[in-house]
């Protein structure tokens, strides 16, 4: 591990990565990926002077200048080599495969990720947030078969290696509830009526022609409108509300409209608590919520997971 963090680490890596699959098989699979489009490099050198010049030996960065350390993006690992770290084979998009490894990805971009990698085998996702990736996993291994029960609490773990933390951050998620529904009449509780062997081959063949939506698609329909720029500017919280809650944007009061009316976060309309989230709550609530809409994120330790 030393050879692949020192100096001249990155292209020590790829070779060892090209020798393990072979540079012909490798170019292969690119060409196949990328057949529509132009070819793409698995690595590239993007990172800033100053991560490459930061001491090893010297002091770990304060909270203060920890956003000193952000990378500048995704660009320096494309999704080429990140499939092929993962699966033993080349993807251009994230869609459509999933890990041999057993391991998820979630991406702050909307509907950027298929269901495969948003449900992997195991609960461990690698999250590409605006400037950097880090690791997400569940606490508690004994908790994945509740990842998708409606109103269940959770207890995540969160690992960023940028930014020098020597300890990583736990939160606690909150699964969307489910709506209540009524009891079902009486008169619905009756048996219905057996189908002969010919109704029920009918029945399938009409179900087959229908048009089904993919999980993908599915995703994508339940995700809230995006939000605009202009939204986002015309968010105006209490001035008050701030100073005495301070980071409790749920407890501000907001005037979304600029009429001089505040509301209470939770009068807001889903839409409208949506736009006030995406502007003040920490990033990671976005990406927690492309795989469980709704989710709320509660407890930080010592800070919000800084992705």
């Amino acid at each position: 591990m030393r050879s692949f963090t020192g100096r001249g680490g990155c292209a020590l890596f790829l070779e060892t990565i090209l020798k393990i699959h072979g540079k012909t098989t490798v170019e292969k699979m690119m060409k196949r990926s990328r057949a529509k489009g132009p070819p793409v490099p698995l690595l590239n050198c993007t990172c800033e002077q100053r991560q490459e010049k930061r001491p090893t030996n010297g002091p770990r960065p304060t909270n203060k200048n920890i956003l000193d350390t952000t990378p500048p993006g995704h660009s320096c690992m494309s999704i080429e080599l990140l499939s092929l770290l993962l699966t033993g084979k080349v993807h251009s998009s994230l869609k459509g495969w999933s890990s041999s490894l057993g391991v998820g990805i979630l991406s702050s971009a909307n509907g950027e990720v298929g269901s495969f990698l948003k449900r992997p085998e195991k609960p461990v996702w690698i999250l590409r947030g605006e400037t950097c990736s880090s690791l997400l996993w569940l606490t508690n291994e004994k908790d994945t078969a509740f990842l998708d029960q409606a109103g269940r609490t959770l207890d995540f773990s969160h690992w960023n290696f940028w930014y020098g933390q020597t300890n990583k951050s736990t939160f606690r998620m909150t699964t969307r509830r489910s709506k209540w529904a009524p009891p079902p009449v009486l008169k619905q509780q009756v048996l219905p009526k057996r189908r002969t062997v010919m109704e029920s081959i009918v029945e399938r063949r009409k179900k087959r022609t229908q048009n089904v939506v993919s999980g993908d698609e599915n995703e994508v329909a339940c995700v809230n409108k995006e939000v605009t720029k202009e939204e986002l500017e015309r968010v105006k919280e209490h001035p008050e509300d701030r100073h005495f809650y301070p980071n409790q944007y749920c407890r501000w009061r907001y005037d979304l409209c600029g009429n001089g009316q505040w509301q209470p976060f939770h009068q807001l309309t889903k839409h409208e608590q949506l736009v006030v989230e995406t502007k003040l709550a920490p990033r990671i609530n976005h990406i927690i919520r492309t795989r469980w809409p709704d989710a709320r994120l509660e407890h930080p330790s010592n800070h919000h997971p800084v992705v």
